[in-house]
């Protein structure tokens, strides 16, 4: 047949299902929130203004969003996000790892649609693989930021992780911003703790061997 065309582990992360139901039950709020908060063109604009000035992608966006008609311009619409989480070992003091929200992405949603691609893809390598074995605030984050930089990473408004800044690069990158409103273009968070799990890699039909992986 034709190779699934992403990559995929060759078997499902394990999920707690007590954090799952948590997490379904969460995601309509979030959702809601999002949607509100779309709709407030004073709060959208105070706060991606600054951004916008010194991050061209950014501004294309936000002069889309200006340029809308009212919020009454038509009678439905329609949000399609994805949200991508990951679980965190580092905030948890019990077992079980507790799922925290990375991002929401309103511009990369697409792969919602291969979710259902992947499951199947799943069931047919799991029945293989059983056949063949087995601002004040904002300062004192910033110094947190600069003291203890093995804790956050510093993102841009960027899609993937391959655009974020870590660790002692995070913290030059910090000094240098220090007093300069060009930092609102990125984005201090707090760093996740992962956990990695055993699986196999299968891209473009061809299986790796097996590997330690982070589930997001």
């Amino acid at each position: 047949g034709v190779p699934f065309p992403i990559a995929v582990t060759a078997a499902p992360t394990p999920l707690d299902l007590q954090e799952y139901t948590r997490l379904t039950a969460l995601q309509p709020y979030l959702n809601l929130v999002l949607d509100n908060l779309s709709k407030d063109v004073e709060t959208m604009t105070h706060y991606l203004d600054p951004v916008a000035e010194y991050d061209p992608f950014v501004k294309g966006f936000l002069d889309i969003y200006k340029g809308l008609p009212g919020e009454h311009h038509q009678r439905v619409t329609l949000g399609l996000s994805r949200h991508d989480f990951m679980f965190d070992i580092s905030v948890s003091s019990e077992e079980v790892p507790q799922l925290k929200l990375v991002e929401f992405n309103l511009v990369a949603a697409s792969l919602g649609a291969l979710g259902e691609g992947v499951f199947d893809y799943h069931q047919t390598v799991l029945r293989k693989n059983c056949v063949d074995t087995g601002k004040h605030n904002h300062r004192v984050d910033i110094v947190k930021g600069i003291n203890q930089p093995e804790n956050y990473v510093l993102k841009p408004q960027r899609e993937g992780g391959g655009n974020n800044i870590w660790e002692d690069e995070m913290r030059k990158k910090l000094i240098s911003l220090s007093g300069d409103p060009a930092r609102a273009q990125y984005i201090l968070m707090r760093r996740i703790r992962a956990p990695t799990g055993r699986n196999k890699i299968i891209r473009r039909g061809v299986m790796s061997d097996t590997v330690d992986t982070v589930s997001e």
